[in-house]
């Protein structure tokens, strides 16, 4: 039998939510021979949360372990806190402790060099319920960087998490709660005896979950209940919560309006659909977002809360509704939030918060299995026994970084840039393009001098002494051939007698020149290559027509991280029933600008969308401000800002069809994704990727005019089943592109 290994989540408390996580937790890591145990003080002071929640767990389950000897001591009015001995891993084993600069055991764990166990942190990544203060940020961010893994509540804190550490060692755990509550037997039986007693007449009620207390601002609604009582005293609040700021509740108790059910029990919380129309919390939103989702309530708050990351989970004007923060204003929107039509909601679940923590514990632990994922790499070294590749590019673009990533675990890889990232559109790309990677395995280097645009081309030249960021006897790929520079780089590399491999995307509908002298000088170019690799078959048909023999050209796939795409897929949808949502979603994702062909795309959705039917828009751009005008003049169009590339599988996850409608595309990548997520994709047939996805299932290639696009969305909602099972883009993973990249240099 294997060795069992341990992880020790190091817990402060442990509420009674809680338990059902890391009863299956413990049980699914339990078949990995991986043992948990969660650390937890022996006092039991503070125990039952802010505000007196009476929420801590009862008993000691078995996988508890209570320590002695922590301690907690205040040093210019910060609390550090700490386990003292008690927490000391032994080899192999691994502890997960929460992002906080004051725990004294994170700074303990992280800094001895050469440790023989891994640490994981586990919390909200950047700042959520307080403002964030600069000290503390930044050594949180120190912490993430001497890790082993991050495991980030919900997608928004890990896509901060990624900035810092790559996305390889971060985890979106999702942050969830049990929710079978809902089906227990004992809430039919409570909503009638809350009737009986209370004369509570239909369900155009509130409910208010949670504890009482200054984070939830009680005092603001118990102002909103004076003003709700004037506008319509038949409105009856079931609170379900205690608190130290319970008693500015009694007036309204008084009166009759508020009915005060005690703590939040699962047979109280069940029976609250019954009752109830929406939920009202003005202040803190955090876990109180699942249950709302569950019981398909929307939620009621008010601006300037600082809420929990879990607050992402509900969308504004759906499943949120928020007012200004006046009494007033409050009363109001939990009025109208009544009248409002029942829905089932996504959320993420207990079941999809387990696996997300258990595959971050295997991968922390290097024991992952999942197909397609790849171990860490090592950083290259002066005395590398790999083959050495340098990777020539302009730009160190998000997507090509998985790619990379695998190529520098068989080889000593630099990506040698011909840009700084100045010539990147900082209106039409997110912040992600800007940042990079540290932990990725290889090296970088600027090669060129800052480069000018002439003729839309970008004219750089390389830099002095650039040879030597060249390999000797190694191999060079030129990621391009309009610059001078690579033409600097090939004649260099030729001298240091290194294997040239051109890596060319473009297709004969998106190359600019296909005649006359600049159509020659390329093809002489190429020709003078050992090989080229090409991302598909529309590229490869463009490089045999400049004369490169066939035996010379690869042929690959362009890639995206599939299995991030799946995992977002599994954690976000609603699940196989394709009803759980009204309407048909539809999807676009990418610059806005001419050539996306964004208003054929509009009026395609105005001449075939039925009730119910949705068209989001994500992106920025030079034409936001014209394509934001046109969305708001048409209901079921909306306008999302350019996000991360990290967030974009989570955005995709909650959509049934993703239109690229093209009319220049060199390839297409956002089609990848949207199939490796079991999306349908219409496809515009003048996209790089049209002719490598065409009969996959789900996929509709289609014109670019208005009639044509709206023929092929039509018929994508027509034949709509559900989400694709086990998609054939699964099969095109980084891992095999850059098996394709290494027969091409010969180091396969």
């Amino acid at each position: 039998m294997a060795h069992t290994r341990t992880v020790s989540i190091v817990q402060p408390a442990l509420p009674r939510y809680r338990v059902p996580f890391f009863d299956a937790l413990a049980r699914d890591l339990a078949e990995r021979e991986i043992k948990v145990e969660v650390v937890l003080p022996s006092s039991t002071e503070g125990l039952h949360g802010p505000g007196g929640r009476g929420d801590a767990a009862p008993g000691s389950p078995s996988w508890v372990r209570r320590v002695d000897g922590g301690r907690a001591v205040t040093v210019h009015g910060r609390r550090l806190q700490s386990q003292g001995r008690a927490l000391r891993p032994k080899p192999g084993d691994a502890v997960v402790i929460g992002l906080q600069a004051s725990l004294v055991d994170a700074w303990r764990l992280l800094l001895p060099p050469g440790r023989d166990y891994r640490v994981g942190l586990w919390g909200h990544v950047g700042s959520f319920v307080a403002p964030g203060n600069r000290a503390d940020l930044a050594a949180e961010r120190f912490l993430m960087r001497r890790s082993d893994h991050v495991f980030a509540y919900t997608e928004e804190g890990a896509a901060l998490a990624r900035r810092t550490v790559g996305p390889r060692v971060v985890t979106a755990v999702q942050n969830s709660i049990d929710t079978t509550y809902l089906l227990d037997p004992r809430g039919p039986a409570v909503a009638a005896d809350v009737r009986s007693r209370f004369g509570l007449v239909g369900d155009r009620h509130l409910a208010y979950i949670g504890a009482l207390d200054i984070s939830k601002r009680i005092d603001l609604l118990a102002a909103a209940l004076e003003e709700l009582h004037r506008l319509d005293p038949q409105v009856r609040v079931l609170v379900a919560g205690e608190g130290q700021d319970g008693h500015l509740l009694d007036p309204a108790v008084a009166r009759g309006q508020v009915i005060r059910l005690g703590f939040g029990t699962d047979d109280i919380k069940a029976a609250i659909p019954a009752l109830c129309s929406a939920l009202l919390m003005p202040g803190r939103v955090g876990l109180v977002a699942v249950d709302a989702l569950a019981m398909g309530l929307p939620l009621v708050t008010a601006e300037g809360s600082r809420h929990g990351p879990e607050h992402a989970y509900l969308i504004e004007g759906q499943s949120l509704l928020t007012s200004a923060a006046a009494p007033l204003a409050l009363a109001r929107t939990a009025l109208s939030a009544l009248d409002r039509p029942r829905q089932a909601w996504s959320y993420p679940t207990l079941d999809a918060m387990v696996s997300n923590f258990a595959s971050g514990v295997r991968r922390m632990l290097h024991d992952d299995p999942r197909p397609g994922s790849w171990p860490r790499a090592s950083p290259p070294s002066a005395t590398s026994s790999k083959p050495p590749v340098a990777w020539v590019t302009n730009f160190d673009a998000p997507y090509r970084r998985p790619v990379w990533e695998e190529l520098a675990r068989t080889t000593d890889l630099t990506v040698l840039l011909t840009s700084d990232q100045t010539g990147v559109d900082a209106r039409a790309r997110g912040t992600d393009w800007f940042t990079s990677d540290a932990r990725n395995g290889y090296r970088k280097a600027l090669a060129a001098t800052r480069s000018r645009r002439v003729l839309n081309v970008d004219m750089a030249l390389a830099r002095r002494r650039s040879n030597t960021l060249l390999p000797r006897r190694g191999h060079v790929v030129l990621g391009g051939w309009e610059s001078p520079v690579y033409w600097q780089l090939a004649w260099q590399a030729r001298r240091r007698s290194n294997r040239l491999v051109g890596f060319y995307e473009s297709t004969a509908r998106s190359q600019r020149f296909q005649r006359g002298p600049v159509s020659w000088v390329r093809a002489v170019y190429f020709r003078g290559l050992d090989a080229v690799i090409v991302p598909g078959r529309e590229a490869e048909r463009a490089v045999l027509a400049m004369g490169v023999p066939a035996d010379r050209i690869y042929v690959g796939f362009n890639p995206v991280e599939v299995e991030v795409f799946r995992e977002a897929a599994a954690r976000r949808r609603p699940g196989p029933d394709p009803t759980a949502w009204p309407g048909h979603r539809y999807l676009f994702v990418g610059q806005l600008i001419e050539r996306k062909n964004l208003a054929a795309l509009i009026d395609a959705f105005l001449l075939m969308s039925a009730d119910g039917d949705s068209l989001t828009i994500v992106g920025s751009g030079p034409l936001e401000e014209e394509l934001s005008a046109s969305a708001a003049a048409h209901r079921g169009i909306t306008m999302r800002p350019h996000v991360l590339y990290d967030e974009v599988p989570g955005i995709m996850a909650e959509h049934h069809t993703l239109v690229l409608p093209s009319t220049e595309e060199v390839w297409g990548l956002v089609a990848n994704e949207a199939l490796a997520a079991g999306l349908h994709a219409v496809v515009s047939e003048r996209a790089g990727v049209a002719s490598s996805v065409r009969g996959m299932r789900g996929v509709w290639i289609t014109p670019t005019d208005t009639v044509g696009l709206a023929r092929a969305m039509e018929a994508s909602r027509r034949t709509w089943s559900g989400w694709i099972d086990e998609p054939e883009m699964w099969e095109h993973t980084p891992v095999r592109f850059a098996d394709e990249i290494r027969k091409a240099l010969g180091v396969a």
